[in-house]
């Protein structure tokens, strides 16, 4: 028998739980709060179901385990309930500019937060300086090894990890460690530490806790590696909609947006790193678990670095291994400072390399569909598991708070990520690391990769059978993205299709590092500007029938690693389309082929010339202005059999009832 039990904004805990409104002689009916229900389902075997009524639900936090096996938690038919993971802010106190309010928990370092939601609004703290970066004068002059190869050559010490040495001018005495938080760029990711002192006489700060990499690192050849952000402090509130936390006095500082009264707004405050925490333990799994329709929004993370991907925060939705048959359907997730959903295994951290590939995830069928996820402080869905899937979702404005978060990020055997969309990402949209057998097809990215380097819309690591299909990659920033990629076969990655995939105003829409053995055939690339088509020690790929559209030139470098390059139509509006030769790693072998002496300089770039296996001509697309990158019926590309992208097959599939597809 199945059991139904009813949350309402109108309930009460001391109720039975079992009526979806109040009786007429108010002594029965639902329950308040999402943690009685589940006590009350604990009480019965078999599957039984909570229907949470409309209304806003603050400081929400719930812990399931293997005894909630069966169960359904859904949103009441045609009703919006929103389980916040924080509490409303009230009585606020009014001045000329800015608003206070006293948080005695502050005062006393019991509650500390750096996210505040008003109106429904992720307001933008404070920040220093208001736009741009400040450039450190730190330095770390050692060597990556690449990932796979232990990373740095000399592990940082402690103090390299803890301090940063700033230039003449920019801080100093004003600066307060008690509020002030940093953001220090890496290159592909970036840490948020805490102060711990200041030495103006020095111009250092120490960090509260270690950064990711040391300040500085990279420095020689990537963006980012040498700047920094400041939050939180007075210094920082440039214009109305700014908040920063005043540690020192205990309380929340606001300078409210024109028509704002302390009576009208709705502010909320984050207790709560998870708001619905899912753990399975050895021998216990948690199976058959269905979570939808639902709102979450509002939660907390710690003052600490976040780690490559942010990977070190917590999602409003954690599920701990073991998960088997679990699903997260029709799912509004909004405001958050870390993910949306992260289900997890204990190979989180997983740093080894050559055994991870055959290893099997203890979460088994894992679901997220139609999803919507908004305003994520860090990633939206972080799976790791075997045999599941993240599809029909919506993601945008990822990575506003840390900006190594990932949109949609897998690890493990046989992951299907398809028909998503994700727009305005900091870093990557998709990730994935280790496994074999997955696919990542038929999704839409817009304007990834805004802050951060060396990530793409679909960028994989250590990964084998891996399909890249029909994807649609598009700029629509003024120049494109110049120092992006879009489709990305990071360090091991083998016998991979990226197929039939569209990029648009991406200066790199092919790059791959240390990978072998993969085809990319079938793909259209167009740029105004130079179109660049990299295999950085990289071997034994084929690049078939693919289309290149470049204003600029077009570089294949280094060519060597293609052994077969053929069927492909290449325009370059400036006449230029050139191959590198560079010499050839094999992953787990010597480098061979091109022999380099350092002393002398690199081969010069040589130009292709049109015959029988490449076409140097203008592809012939209907309105290359307008978007329309259909074939004319003239086109060359027709006498390879080239077929035009479908960009309507992109993006999640509307119209479908809790996600099903």
């Amino acid at each position: 028998m199945k059991h139904d039990y009813y949350v309402a904004v109108d309930g009460d805990d001391a109720w039975s739980g079992t009526l979806p409104e109040p009786n007429t002689a108010q002594d029965d009916g639902p329950v308040a709060t999402l943690s009685r229900a589940v006590e009350l389902a604990r009480e019965h075997t078999g599957s039984c179901r909570i229907v949470v009524g409309g209304g806003a639900y603050y400081d929400v936090s719930i812990r399931l385990d293997e005894r909630d096996s069966g169960l359904t938690i859904e949103a009441a038919e045609g009703e919006t309930p929103v389980l916040y993971g924080g509490r409303r802010i009230t009585r606020w106190k009014a001045d000329e500019h800015f608003w206070t309010v006293d948080v005695p928990e502050v005062a006393a370092s019991e509650w500390d937060f750096r996210l505040l939601v008003v109106d429904g609004v992720m307001r933008p703290r404070a920040r220093y300086p208001e736009t741009g970066s400040l450039t450190h004068e730190s330095e770390f002059p050692v060597r990556w090894m690449t990932s796979t190869g232990g990373g740095w050559e000399r592990p940082p010490t402690e103090e390299e990890l803890t301090t940063l040495k700033y230039a003449e001018g920019d801080l100093g005495e004003w600066l307060d460690v008690n509020k002030a938080e940093v953001t220090v760029y890496h290159a592909w990711d970036d840490s948020m530490v805490g102060v711990a002192a200041i030495d103006p006489e020095r111009r250092t700060l120490t960090f509260s806790s270690p950064a990711g990499h040391p300040p500085g690192g990279f420095g020689s050849w990537l963006e980012h590696a040498r700047t920094y952000v400041v939050w939180n402090t007075r210094e920082g509130m440039h214009r109305p909609g700014q908040w920063y936390l005043d540690r020192t006095r205990g309380k929340v500082v606001y300078w409210p947006l024109e028509g704002e009264t302390p009576e009208s707004i709705h502010a909320v405050a984050p207790t709560q790193e998870r708001i619905i925490e899912i753990a399975g333990r050895d021998g216990a799994p948690v199976t058959d678990l269905t979570v939808r329709g639902l709102s979450l929004s509002v939660t907390n993370t710690p003052l600490r670095s976040a780690g490559f991907g942010a990977a070190n925060l917590d999602g409003a939705i954690t599920g701990m291994a073991p998960l088997v048959d679990c699903r997260f359907l029709d799912l509004t997730l909004t405001n958050l400072a870390g993910y949306a959903i992260k289900i997890r295994d204990a190979m989180q951290n997983r740093s080894a390399v050559g055994t991870v590939r055959s290893r099997p995830s203890p979460n088994q069928r894992i679901q997220i569909r139609g999803c919507t996820a908004t305003f994520l402080g860090g990633g939206g869905f972080h799976l790791m598991a075997q045999d599941s899937a993240m599809t029909d979702n919506l993601l945008e404005h990822v990575g506003v708070m840390y900006p190594a978060a990932i949109g949609l990020w897998f690890t493990g055997d046989r992951i299907d990520v398809s028909h998503n969309e994700v727009t305005d990402t900091s870093y990557s949209a998709v990730a994935g690391h280790f496994g074999k057998g997955s696919r990542v097809s038929y999704n839409r990215f817009t304007d990834i990769m805004q802050v951060l380097q060396d990530g793409a819309a679909i960028y994989v690591f250590y990964v084998e059978d891996l399909l890249m299909r029909g994807n649609v990659t598009l700029s629509t920033k003024e120049g494109g993205m110049k120092r992006a990629h879009a489709y990305y076969l990071d360090e091991f990655s083998e016998n991979c299709d990226v197929a039939e995939n569209l990029a648009v105003g991406v200066e790199w829409p092919s790059h791959n590092h240390m990978s072998q053995r993969c085809r990319i055939w079938g793909n259209v690339f167009v740029c105004n500007g130079d179109v660049n088509v990299t295999l950085t020690r990289s071997s034994d790929f084929m690049f078939e029938k693919n289309v290149i559209y470049a204003r600029g030139k077009i570089v294949f470098k280094p060519i060597n690693a293609i052994t077969n390059f053929y069927h492909n139509v290449l325009y370059s509006d400036a006449g230029d389309v050139t191959g590198v030769e560079e010499p050839i790693y094999t992953p787990g072998g010597p480098i061979t082929g091109l022999t380099l002496n350092p002393d002398e300089p690199a081969p010069e770039p040589f130009a292709l010339v049109s015959n029988e296996g490449t076409l140097l001509a203008d592809p012939g697309f209907i309105d290359v202005g307008a978007g329309n990158y259909a074939f004319k019926s003239a086109s060359p590309a027709f006498r390879w059999g080239i077929l035009a992208i479908d960009q309507a097959l992109a993006g999640p599939r509307r119209g479908k009832a809790n996600g099903d597809v």
